[in-house]
């Protein structure tokens, strides 16, 4: 009996050591196919679908699964997260099939190589042994050429579809130094990645500082169809009185279901912010002036207690939020008589709390006259004045003030575990 298991055994390993992925390639039990649809020369950074087949004379055992495509001057995006099933009858008998289909988008012109594709395999043999292991497909290559009408143009996109808008918020007939307006920029696309629309060029002017909020780039599918979208905020801050003009976009399109090409854009905007009354600088020097010593020996405690305060929290800086380390700036910048820096950094926290670019709708009635006189001294036209900690701290309970309140259902009700 033992005899008789051993041999049994034996029988088995031999068999499963001699059964190989490639002795069923070479037995015409497995195939692989790597197609690629359409005819070269390929276009740049137009769509190339390319997928692979897994052909077998039975049914799998774990499946397939490609890897290592991946390559330079390549976007490559994956139709699924799963291989096609489906069947075909070759010879009168009936074959398992499992596809992989990519999407490719070229960024470069010329013979652009593609890399070997690696395919793991595992299937069910004769008499349920399970063979698996990885085969490797043969390079290939894609030759891609460009439209004429595009070769001198700085940025473009390929795409059947292609969407553009923009926002202003802040807007208003009559500017002075301190304002701000935010401009929002969104794109939309389709059959392609969010990764291929072109970003807006913002620049700082001389006398506008600039802040660029993170993009917001997302890819999604809506039955198979893939569509990306890409969001860039802008704030300009005025700090000096003139006459800016905020810069317009072209942004150029090349439409793929009728060849072509296209733009959209966006208008420029013109801001003439008004210089003050020619005797306000002087009132202001010889109010700072009255109150000077005061504001010296306050200014100097509170030097001291932002130094301690400093000490204390340095340890626990990484672990603080984003609108906390941008509080601490706030106060920091203020103890160095950074004033025109702590008001662009106050105009971005009153962003992140409220999404508005204007601070005089959403601080409060005690908190206004101390923003009065920020504004003042950022523009230099007290040089004895200053902001002390407290009225600094009093700019930021008011900012905190004006988030949103959460919904009900949204709020933490904590309950006594063990009551009495």
């Amino acid at each position: 009996m033992r005899f008789a298991v051993l041999l049994i055994v034996l029988s088995c390993s031999l068999f499963c050591h001699g059964e190989t992925l490639e002795k069923l390639v070479q037995d015409g039990k497995l195939k692989l196919e790597f197609g690629i649809e359409g005819e070269q020369p390929y276009l740049l950074k137009e769509p190339v679908h390319i997928w692979v087949d897994i052909a077998y004379h039975r049914w799998f055992a774990r499946g397939t699964s490609v890897t290592g495509f991946n390559a330079a001057n390549l976007v490559v995006i994956s139709e699924s997260s799963f291989a096609t099933n489906f069947s075909k009858s070759i010879n009168g008998e009936t074959w398992a099939i499992q596809r992989w289909s990519f999407t490719v988008y070229p960024l470069q012109t010329g013979n652009l190589a593609l890399p070997a594709i690696e395919v793991f395999i595992s299937v069910n043999a004769e008499n349920n042994v399970i063979v698996d292991g990885k085969l490797s497909l043969e390079p290939r290559s894609l030759n891609i050429t460009e439209h004429e009408s595009l070769k001198q143009l700085p940025q473009w996109l390929a795409a059947p579809e292609y969407s553009l808008s923009e926002n202003w918020q802040g807007l208003k007939e009559n500017y002075k130094a301190g304002d701000a307006v935010t401009r929002t920029i969104k794109q939309s696309v389709s059959d392609a990645p969010a990764m291929m629309l072109q970003p807006p060029l913002a620049e700082s002017l001389p006398g506008v500082a600039l802040y660029k909020e993170q993009p917001v780039v997302n890819d999604s599918r809506n039955r198979g169809e893939l569509k990306g979208t890409r969001t860039d905020t802008f704030i300009y801050t005025i700090e000096e009185s003139g006459y800016y003009t905020l810069p317009g976009y072209t942004f150029y399109w090349w439409d793929t279901a009728s060849a072509t090409l296209r733009t959209r854009e966006l208008e420029s905007l013109e801001i003439n912010a008004e210089a003050p009354p020619a005797g306000a600088r002087q009132e202001r020097k010889k109010a700072a002036f009255v109150n000077y010593r005061w504001l010296l020996n306050l200014t100097t405690v509170a030097m001291l207690l932002a130094i301690l305060v400093f000490i204390v929290r340095r340890r626990y800086l990484q672990k603080r939020s984003y609108t906390q380390i941008k509080e601490a700036l706030f106060l920091r910048q203020l103890d160095q008589t950074r004033y025109g820096d702590a008001l662009n950094t106050l105009y971005q926290l009153a962003f992140e709390y409220s999404k508005s670019p204007s601070l005089e709708k959403i601080i409060q009635a005690d908190a206004l006259e101390v923003l009065s006189e920020l504004k003042q001294l950022s523009l230099n036209y007290s040089d004895n004045g200053t902001i002390t900690q407290t009225q600094g701290k009093l700019l930021l309970r008011s900012l905190r003030s004006s988030k949103k309140p959460k919904a009900p259902w949204k709020k933490t009700i904590q309950f006594p575990l063990n009551p009495g």
